[in-house]
């Protein structure tokens, strides 16, 4: 009977307690690939290897079953399901002797199993009839084996079956016809008590190729011997003529000189009166057994180096290393020569990551793949892994000449998840024609590379395509010029007299300016954008009433670089306020200053956004600037709230300390402004002066600065600037105005 995993020992059926380590208490399995997976306390090393040990059982064409100790099927292969018909859930956890057919006492069986297990012991090999779905009994020869655990105590049965029907139906035909010994499959040899042949059966004949009277008369040790049979030797003749049995195995050779593996039995047979008579020897050709042994082994061992292969792989700084060292290892398994990883890319191509190939491959890495081919891989791929005889196609060009002309027979391909469906493929090709039959078997190994390709370079990928994406974005909306900029004053409290206006930047699209700037800056194409928005900004301002200043929203960034913004600021016709916001980081506040003094006199800083975060004071202390724009979540409701209201207090407090001027925005009401006058804080901007709007909203005197092209750069700068507060503030108490402007 069958069966393995890893089960606990049970205490009721065992003396002892239960066991620890790798065997976990025995739940009722839900689902296969759970009773194997599932065990967080299973170490993770022994958890690979049961796991490949179930794949393995999983791709053999014989029938496979792990049971429990109480009998419990934790474990069938494909090939099992297929031959009975039974799924999954109609197996896993039911008892197994219930699935018996034509048994008188199924429970005869069940309580040999249980009293075998429980003594430690297994019946390794027996044959049980299976009922199938369609009513029909199967005959399978089941070899048993015990799994135990680190002290030696039996914890599970695994067996491996072939199904016998057919060939014992036959058998019980030929018996019945004939009722012969020598119809039996097995080779029978039966020699006299000086091992010389007396009879063998024509099975005989069939396995080892020899015509039976080739044997009749001859030392059967000596014919084993010069068949090949290393296993005969003097302490085997010594044992069987003191009476005892043996069983073993043996290569022999056959007449052609083909070599075969048998499985043996030889019995001395006794007379009447207790002496050797003669000698039986039963064999039976488990060369096909052996094979599959010998190629699960040779599995299990590939699949180790395989796996010690992907633990080897790391996230490279960027992901065409990493790639690269994926198809570096993938080129390793058995019969592959070619392997490369290919991104998808929104725009519906596929890109080379990497690539190992012998000299001609015809891509190089950051190239794209012909447009008909990229659209059949992507397609492929939406599907699952898949493997493929090579077709050179003439729509694939030269791509696919060069392919063939490296002899490419075959390829195996599995698709890079992403959240949102395959973000690229591994695949592997081979140039032998064996091999290339084979090349479903190597799915397996590329859809683990698929899964390493995945943890490895899908996030880097996924972060390089939104990066991709938001520069398009970005990019678009600055070749289309899809935004406006618009103006709100700045007012004397006191008298709502303009002092000044601030520009801000309005998309056509409705987007949020904080989100479109932000987007930009993640994308490293933030100046680009803030340039492009300062240009339309600086035309715009020409219509603007002489005499206000122009407050100008930059990045510390943008002041830092210097020349753009010199370059920008050259058209200028009033001073200008440079606003950064104090969420803005400055790394070096030194250079920022230094920047803003090489502009000119008549451009000076505000800090905007002050008490909106926690780096403000940095920034006023710093920066020093003319201007501190206490934030509108301050100023809102300042009326009646005493805490915002001595908030206001310190900032003035700092502005006044560096000579600064501070200027409260979004002032929305009459009774802020009053509360704001109250509080000393000479200068307002929001909704209760202006909204936000185009530069034909604001009046305008007949008289504007119009400099020619030849004076682009401003006149006298410190006399600009003297003359917006000239205009603005003949009504400001001195005591009122920073020393530097009073």
């Amino acid at each position: 009977m069958p069966p393995f995993v890893s089960l606990s020992h049970d205490p009721a059926r065992a003396a002892g307690p239960a066991v620890d380590g790798p065997f976990p208490a025995r739940p009722k399995p839900q689902a296969a690939d759970q009773v194997v997976t599932d065990r967080p306390d299973l170490p993770a090393p022994l958890e690979v290897s049961e796991r490949r040990f179930r794949d393995a059982l999983d791709g053999v064409a014989l029938h496979a079953l792990i049971l429990d100790l109480d009998g419990r099927i934790v474990f069938a292969n494909r090939y099992h399901h297929a031959a009975t018909g039974w799924a999954a859930e109609d197996l896993i956890g039911a008892d197994a002797f219930v699935w018996l057919a034509n048994e008188d006492d199924p429970d005869a069986r069940r309580r040999v199993y249980l009293a075998e297990t429980s003594a430690g012991r297994v019946v390794d090999r027996v044959e049980t009839t299976w009922k199938t779905r369609s009513g029909e009994g199967i005959l399978i020869a089941w070899t048993s084996s015990a799994i135990r655990d680190d002290e030696g105590r039996v914890v599970a049965v695994t067996s491996v079956g072939e199904d016998v029907t057919a060939r014992r139906e036959a058998e019980a035909v030929r018996s019945r016809l004939i009722g012969a010994i020598d119809q039996a499959a097995e080779t029978i040899i039966v020699t006299d008590a000086a091992a010389r042949v007396v009879y063998a059966n024509p099975a005989f004949s069939a396995t080892s190729g020899y015509p039976v009277d080739d044997l009749l008369g001859r030392d059967l040790w000596q014919f084993l011997r010069e068949a090949g049979a290393s296993s005969i030797n003097r302490r085997l003749a010594t044992r069987l003529r003191s009476g005892r049995s043996w069983s073993g195995e043996w290569a022999l050779r056959r007449r052609d000189g083909v070599s075969y593996r048998e499985e043996v039995t030889i019995s001395p047979v006794r007379d009447p009166s207790g002496g050797i008579s003669s000698f039986v020897c039963v064999g039976r050709d488990v060369s096909h057994l052996r094979a599959i042994q010998e190629s699960l082994d040779a599995t299990m061992r590939e699949r180790v180096a395989f796996a010690h292969a992907l633990a080897r792989l790391e996230q490279r700084a960027t992901p065409e290393e990493t790639s690269q060292d994926l198809t570096d290892a993938m080129v390793e398994l058995a019969d592959i020569d070619i392997a490369t990883v290919l991104s998808f890319e929104a725009t519906g191509e596929a890109r080379v990551l990497a690539w190992t190939a012998p000299i001609g491959y015809p891509l190089v890495v950051g190239e794209t793949l012909p447009a008909g081919r990229a659209a059949y891989i992507r397609k492929r791929a939406a599907t699952g892994a898949w493997s493929e005889q090579f077709t050179p196609l003439e729509r694939d060009g030269d791509y696919a000449t060069a392919l063939a002309g490296l002899g490419l027979r075959a390829i195996a391909s599995a698709p890079i998840g992403g959240s949102d469906g395959p973000i690229g493929i591994v695949a592997v090709g081979t140039t032998d024609e064996r091999a290339a039959r084979g090349m479903p078997d190597q799915l397996p190994a590329v859809i683990e590379f698929a899964a390493a390709a995945r943890g490895l370079i899908a996030g880097p990928l996924a972060t390089r395509n939104r990066l991709r994406a938001s520069q398009d974005r970005i990019h678009a909306v600055i070749a289309a010029g899809a935004f406006d900029p618009v103006f709100q004053p700045i007012v004397y409290l006191a008298t709502g007299i303009s002092i000044g206006y601030e520009a801000l930047t309005r998309f056509r699209d409705n987007r949020r300016p904080d989100l479109v700037f932000a987007e930009a800056g993640s994308a490293e194409v933030g100046l680009e954008l803030e340039a492009a928005t300062l240009e339309r900004t600086m035309d715009a301002a020409q219509g603007l009433p002489v005499g206000p200043w122009l407050g100008l929203n930059v990045s510390a960034a943008m002041v830092l670089n210097g020349t753009t913004l010199a370059r920008l600021l050259k058209r200028r016709t009033r001073p200008i306020v440079l606003e950064i916001t104090e969420h803005d980081p400055i790394a070096d506040y030194r250079a920022v200053r230094a920047a803003v003094a090489l502009l000119g006199p008549d451009v000076r800083i505000a800090v905007d956004d002050a008490g909106a975060g926690v780096a403000n004071f940095t920034h006023i202390v710093e920066l020093r600037p003319d201007f501190v724009k206490i934030d509108a979540s301050l100023v809102a409701g300042v009326n009646s709230d005493l805490t915002r209201q001595a908030l206001i207090v310190g900032l003035h407090h700092f502005a006044q300390a560096t000579n600064g001027w501070v200027i409260a925005e979004g002032v929305e009401t009459e009774e802020e402004r009053q509360s704001l006058i109250g509080l000393d804080v000479v200068l307002g901007q929001g909704y209760l002066f202006g909204r936000p709007a185009d530069v034909e909203t604001w009046p305008s005197p007949a008289a504007r600065i119009r400099p020619s092209d030849a004076e682009l750069s401003p006149p006298d700068p410190a006399g600009l600037m003297s003359h917006v507060f000239e205009r603005a503030i003949d009504s400001v108490p001195a005591r009122a105005l920073p020393r530097r402007l009073s």
